[in-house]
C-alpha cells in the first residue's frame, strides 16, 4: 500500500487567489495562496494510537470526511466521520464499507458513489442515500490492467479520475470519469522516481502528489493554465517535508487547506494531519 503532498518555501509558483465562493465576487482570499503552510497539525478526532488511519478525503464544506483505517479488526476498512463545522473536531467515525482490505476512498460530488482499491485494483460502489452505507464495490473494469491502480481521486466537478498505477514504479494516470477509452499517463510529472497519490483542486489546476525521495515518500506540487494543458515543473513543499513519509489526500476550495498523512508521529503509523495557510 503506497500513503502519500505540498511546496518549496523558496521558488514557488504563481497561484490565482480563490475565495470563499459563498462569499461573492469581491470577498478577500481566505489566505495568500502562495504562502507557504504555517500551522499544521495532526486531527486526533480521525487518528487513533497504535493504528493506521489516513487517505482522508472531504465533501466540499469539509464536514464529512471518508479514510481509511485498521482501527478495528486490525485490517483497513472505510470509514466516515461528521461535524457541524470544519472548525470543530469530527463525531465518532463509523464503517461505511467492508469487508477488509480496502483503502483510499474517493466519493464523487454527491457523495453516492465510492471508489475505493484492495492493493491492486479499484473498486466501485453505489449507495441510494447519504445516511446509508456503501454495498461491496466491483471491479471498475474499464481501468482494470496488468498492473495493480490505487489511490483514486474524482475532481470537484465529477468527471474527471486521477489514480495511480504500479508499471512497476508508480506514475500518475487521469481519465475521463465516468471513464472512457484508455487512461492517459500525465508524462510531465513522471521521473524515475514513484510518483502516487493524486489530490487536485478544484478546478484541476494544481495538483499535489507523492514522490518518492531517498527511500520517503515527500509532497510535491505542480499547477497548470487549464484544465486540458500540461503541468509545469514540480516543486517539493519542503515545509511539510519530515525524515518520515508524506502523501497528500484532500486540497479545500481555497487551496488554504491540505489533508495529508504521515507517519511523523511514530515512524510507523499513519496519522491524518492539517496543513494550513494563514490569512
Amino acid at each position: 500500500m503506497t500513503l502519500l503532498a505540498v511546496l518549496a518555501g523558496c521558488g514557488r509558483i504563481d497561484f490565482d487567489p480563490r475565495t470563499d465562493a459563498a462569499a461573492g465576487i469581491d470577498a478577500q482570499p481566505r489566505c495568500n495562496p502562495q504562502a507557504p503552510f504555517t500551522t499544521i497539525s495532526r486531527i486526533d478526532s480521525l487518528s487513533t494510537v497504535g493504528r493506521v488511519d489516513g487517505a482522508v478525503r472531504l465533501s466540499a464544506d469539509e464536514t464529512v470526511a471518508y479514510f481509511h483505517s485498521d482501527r478495528d479488526v486490525f485490517n483497513f476498512q472505510i470509514w466516515s466521520a461528521k461535524r457541524a463545522s470544519r472548525d470543530l473536531p469530527f463525531e465518532t467515525p463509523t464503517v461505511v464499507q467492508g469487508p477488509p482490505p480496502i483503502y483510499w476512498p474517493s466519493v464523487t460530488p454527491d457523495q453516492l458513489t465510492l471508489l475505493s482499491a484492495n492493493g491492486n485494483d479499484i473498486f466501485v460502489a453505489t449507495r441510494a442515500t447519504v445516511n446509508d452505507v456503501f454495498p461491496t464495490g466491483v471491479l471498475l473494469a474499464s481501468l482494470d490492467s496488468t498492473a495493480s491502480q490505487n489511490n483514486a481521486f474524482i475532481d470537484a466537478s465529477g468527471t474527471t479520475l486521477y489514480f495511480t498505477r504500479y508499471e512497476p514504479d508508480a506514475k500518475l494516470y487521469s481519465s475521463p470519469w465516468p471513464p472512457t477509452g484508455t487512461p492517459s499517463v500525465i508524462a510531465e510529472l513522471d521521473t524515475a522516481a514513484n510518483e502516487s497519490a493524486p489530490t487536485v483542486s478544484d478546478d484541476d489546476l494544481v495538483i499535489y502528489f507523492a514522490r518518492e525521495t531517498n527511500a520517503q515518500l515527500d509532497i510535491f506540487m505542480a499547477q497548470r493554465d487549464s484544465a486540458t494543458s500540461t503541468f509545469g515543473a514540480a516543486v517539493m513543499v519542503g515545509e511539510l517535508t519530515t525524515a518520515t513519509h508524506e502523501s497528500p489526500t484532500w486540497l479545500s476550495h481555497d487551496l488554504c487547506r491540505l489533508y495529508f498523512e504521515s507517519s511523523r508521529s511514530t515512524g510507523t503509523d499513519f496519522d491524518i494531519y492539517l496543513a494550513e495557510r494563514q490569512p
